[in-house]
């Protein structure tokens, strides 16, 4: 795993806990060149979370507000 696939992994999972945190939420997932350890530091995330029910647009908006 190169040393960008950790920092953007870790960078996902910092990023996950604000959409995770919702009532909703059932599972995160990373794709792509991060999981598969090959990326560098011009790499995306690919990230998907899954919701049992799609939650407000309230609530997303909350959920990227940074937290303190």
């Amino acid at each position: 795993m190169t040393e960008a696939s950790k920092y953007l992994l870790e960078m996902a999972r910092r990023n996950a806990v604000a959409y995770t945190s919702l009532p909703q939420a059932r599972a995160a997932m990373v794709s792509g060149s991060v999981a598969a350890g090959g990326s560098d530091f011009t790499s995306d995330i690919d990230m998907m979370v899954y919701y049992q029910e799609l939650p407000s647009d309230e609530a997303v908006v909350g959920a990227r507000r940074p937290h303190s």
